[in-house]
């Protein structure tokens, strides 16, 4: 039963948005729909009057130049005219960085950080969080290396000479971020990670009270070159205790060139509007979405008519089975909880609070159930991100061991089976 119609705190779920927020959030798609051709005036340059205009998907780009950190104009800095970021990264970057960092942040590597995972190294570390910025300066591929923490104290820092080929090629990726809008709730467009590799968007950046809320999904293109990003297992994760609203989720493509961004074609969720809880349905939709007017390296953005927490307190679901998750899953979660789940790492802990492990293990049951697919193991987030072979960023994969990882599946793939 959906537990909506269970709780006397919230009312039947909205059909209609605001009429007002409708009309503007309309007004604005209809403008961002002409880059694929509506007849809707252009998202990037107006036909009315030559100047930029703004949209659901973000302002729009008519250039790759220009931001923070580049020069403007076609190419932007640290490139020469017709060479894109990619063709930097690989003819005068990548060489160094799998030289200097490659034995430890490859996949299975000494580090839990796999950035320079192949097939597609330049993928692989432009999609890792913290490299891109819009300050080269402050990308984590520069200012790690120099922590005296940096692999326990024993990892060097990176030479003179890489850093200096390093630099250049960040200022140009940071040329071409996609702007951000203020004007709706936006978030700033990534290079989502692809392969069927798990992507995860924090919405806490819309709003205070969406606070390690998110959304995860399953990318990989199609087409040589891509033409089309498919979006699978498409999840909503609201936080314990209250009911969350989405409505008309919009994702758009914005060429890593420069150029106009492309809202999603079919527009796949123009009709959405549904309330979301940790023990209830998560899935968005139909769990899958197909951009088909996708380009290699391009950047994902998403937006909303509207995301926000409603209601009041939903009292969680108990585990169904806190016998097997007491005597399977608690001893093998302890690495989690010691290391950035029992109050270590404040975003870590707002997104599975493990903080009373030990002493409530009913609350931590129901804590972890959130982050798993009763009855399928495969599809748990907490195997999948932990997985030293999966490309989901996550600050812990086993320092690479598979054989660790494999104790830690066996461990909870019990109590994962018996909350079905």
């Amino acid at each position: 039963m959906d537990r909506r119609l269970q709780s006397p705190s919230l009312s039947p779920a909205p059909t209609m948005a605001s009429p007002l927020r409708s009309a503007a959030f309309s007004s604005l798609l209809a403008l961002s729909l002409g880059a694929v051709g509506v007849g809707a005036s252009s998202c990037g340059d107006s036909a009315a009057d030559g100047e930029p205009t703004s949209g659901p998907v973000g302002p729009g780009t008519t250039g790759s130049g220009g931001g923070e950190g580049g020069q403007g104009g076609s190419t932007g800095e640290g490139g020469t005219s017709g060479e894109t970021a990619r063709d930097v990264f690989e003819a005068s970057v990548q060489q160094g960085l799998m030289a200097e960092c490659g034995a430890c942040h490859q996949l299975q590597g000494a580090a839990d950080a796999p950035f320079l995972a192949a097939p597609d190294v330049y993928v692989s570390v432009t999609t890792y969080p913290g490299v891109v910025v819009p300050n080269a300066n402050q990308s984590v591929l520069v200012t790690r290396p120099a922590d005296p923490g940096h692999g326990g104290g024993q990892a060097p820092n990176m030479s003179d000479a890489l850093r200096a080929k390093v630099l250049p090629w960040l200022a140009l990726e940071a040329a071409r971020i996609p702007p951000n809008d203020s004007s709706t709730q936006f978030v700033t467009p990534f290079k989502p990670k692809l392969m069927g590799a798990l992507n995860t968007i924090y919405l806490g950046d819309l709003d205070p009270t969406l606070e390690n809320v998110s959304i995860t999904f399953n990318a990989y293109e199609l087409g040589q070159p891509p033409s089309m990003l498919v979006l699978e297992n498409l999840e909503v994760h609201p936080i314990a205790d209250m009911s969350l609203r989405v409505v008309h989720p919009l994702f758009t493509m914005y060429p890593d060139e420069g150029g106009d961004p492309v809202p999603d074609p079919a527009d796949s969720y123009s009709g959405l509007d549904d309330l979301f809880e940790v023990t209830g349905r998560r899935k968005l939709g139909t769990g899958t979405l197909v951009h088909t007017a996708w380009q290699k390296d391009a950047y994902l953005g998403l937006a909303f008519e509207l995301v926000e927490i409603v209601g009041g307190y939903i009292p969680p679901t108990d585990c169904l089975a806190l016998a097997a998750f007491d005597s399977n899953a608690k001893p093998a979660l302890n690495v989690c909880a010691t290391q950035c789940h029992g109050g270590q790492n404040p975003q870590a802990t707002g997104a599975m609070d493990l903080s009373k492990l030990a002493t409530d293990g009913a609350k931590s049951c129901r804590q972890v159930r959130a982050r798993i697919k009763p009855g399928q193991p495969a599809q748990s987030q907490i195997l999948l991100v932990t997985n030293p072979l999966d490309l989901s960023a996550h600050v812990f994969k086993f320092q690479g061991s598979l054989t660790a990882y494999d104790t830690f599946k066996n461990q909870v793939t019990p109590w994962i089976n018996a909350e079905d």
